[in-house]
């Protein structure tokens, strides 16, 4: 590739103020097009750079934290080392970029284009029969992804390994032939992504959402899948039998009513007697447990979909990577409850009450109900009591939050888009960073 230019701060705030210009009406200013060139180290954040052209520029070390690059052409870019955290990268090109060791939490690639290109040089003759031809894949290695979108982004044959995806959301992505080795993609929501013949080796998939995911001639060797949604008829493919999954060894827990009389004897007699209940990874799925006393139960990685705890006692239970889809919890006693990572998709949450418990041993404090990165969409949480709780990073997409209690609730980088918040209380809510969120 030829030489890079250079440009002084005072020619690059000309070209932003030129190309802000250009977008507010179209007529005037003039879009910025810096191809080929070297912006290493600089300070770029809080712009926007909406359709720029930085084809094969150099962004080493800069600053974009919470820019806009929306429909730039940023083809063979080299972000290495950058802060591109929170930026908007939606609708991109950036085929053949390269992201190595780039902080790219809760940025957005939705829709971006993360394949491969194949460029062609040519000698200063212009002599096509002297073209060279460079194939070229986008490289995303040792970076920080967490929480960000990928959703409809093409990412086939791309370069992924040794990154942390934790929350992440690629949902519908392409990711065919991508190679995901030894990656996090704890939590990440990997619905009706393109699979095929993907390289997962010695990846956390634990808590993935894997629904409606095309995973012929995926590789996923050694990779764990504890807490997994998985399609049922995909538990058998044998793209997955070298992956450790947590459905095949499932057990259905014997005497059941025995445990929960032994977990009650335990918690009134504060450990003296009886034992507590430990349903971790088990099998409990549509399964009566309502109105029992469950309380500071362990059912982390649980296959709990459809059970019907409605008015259960469930203090300061760990429901940890669970599966609690479509589950009965109207009414239920979650103050102090452990859910993060939990799969809650429609899941009746009416009346719940997930606020904190004050501790006696310190005077003014209390232990928070935990839902960091659950699932809630299209949730029902009507009149439920979520003051306090930890949502951060939670997806409340679609749920109904009428008259819900959210003072005080911790909601940042939720996913807040088609909530309805008719009647809730809000006083003291962190929604500032909040995510799709449409206020009346």
């Amino acid at each position: 590739m030829e030489k890079l230019e250079h440009i002084t701060d005072a020619e690059l705030r000309a070209i932003c103020e030129a190309h802000a210009e250009f977008l507010r009406d179209g007529n005037s200013g003039k879009s910025a097009v810096l191809v080929r060139h070297d912006l290493s180290g600089m300070d770029l954040s809080n712009l926007d750079f909406s359709g720029a052209d930085f084809a094969e520029s150099k962004f080493q070390f800069s600053i974009l934290s919470r820019s806009v690059f929306c429909r730039a052409n940023l083809i063979c870019a080299d972000f290495s080392a950058a802060d591109l955290s929170n930026t908007d990268l939606s609708d991109t090109d950036l085929r053949g970029a390269r992201f190595r060791g780039t902080d790219l939490s809760n940025a957005n690639f939705a829709g971006a284009n993360l394949g491969d290109i194949t460029l062609a040089r040519y000698s200063e003759s212009g002599d096509s029969s002297d073209a060279k031809f460079e194939r070229h894949v986008a490289e995303i290695v040792a970076a920080n992804a967490r929480g960000a979108n990928f959703s409809e982004a093409r990412m086939q044959h791309s370069l992924t390994i040794n990154n942390d995806f934790t929350d992440a959301v690629l949902r519908y992505s392409d990711l065919e032939q991508a190679d995901f080795r030894k990656s996090i993609l704890t939590g990440a929501d990997l619905t009706g992504a393109n699979l095929t013949q993907a390289s997962l080796v010695e990846v956390d998939l634990r808590g993935v959402d894997l629904s409606g995911a095309q995973i012929a001639g995926a590789d996923f060797s050694e990779s764990v899948l504890d807490g997994a949604v998985i399609d049922p008829d995909a538990l058998e493919a044998p793209e997955l039998q070298s992956a450790k999954l947590p459905q095949r060894a499932a057990a259905k827990p014997e005497n059941l009513d025995a445990i929960v009389a032994a977990n009650e004897r335990w918690v009134k007699s504060s450990g003296a007697d009886g034992v507590q209940a430990d349903f971790s990874s088990m099998d409990l799925r549509d399964r009566n447990l309502s109105g029992v006393n469950l309380a500071v139960a362990i059912f982390s990685y649980g296959l709990l979909s459809g059970v019907d705890f409605s008015s259960t006692l469930l203090l300061r239970a760990d429901f940890a990577f669970a599966d609690l889809r479509r589950a009965n919890l109207n009414g239920a006693d979650l103050r102090g409850a452990h859910l993060n990572h939990a799969n809650l998709d429609g899941a009746d949450l009416r009346n719940a009450d997930l606020s904190g418990i004050p501790l006696q041993e310190r005077h003014g404090h209390q232990s928070l109900t935990r839902l960091r990165s659950a699932r809630l969409r299209t949730a029902d949480l009507r009149s439920a009591n979520l003051s306090g709780a930890d949502l951060e990073r939670s997806d409340l997409q679609g749920a109904d939050l009428r008259n819900a209690d959210l003072r005080g609730a911790k909601l940042a980088n939720a996913n807040l888009r088609d909530v309805v918040l008719e009647g809730a209380r809000l006083a003291g809510a962190d929604l500032g960073r909040a995510k799709n969120l449409e206020m009346a």
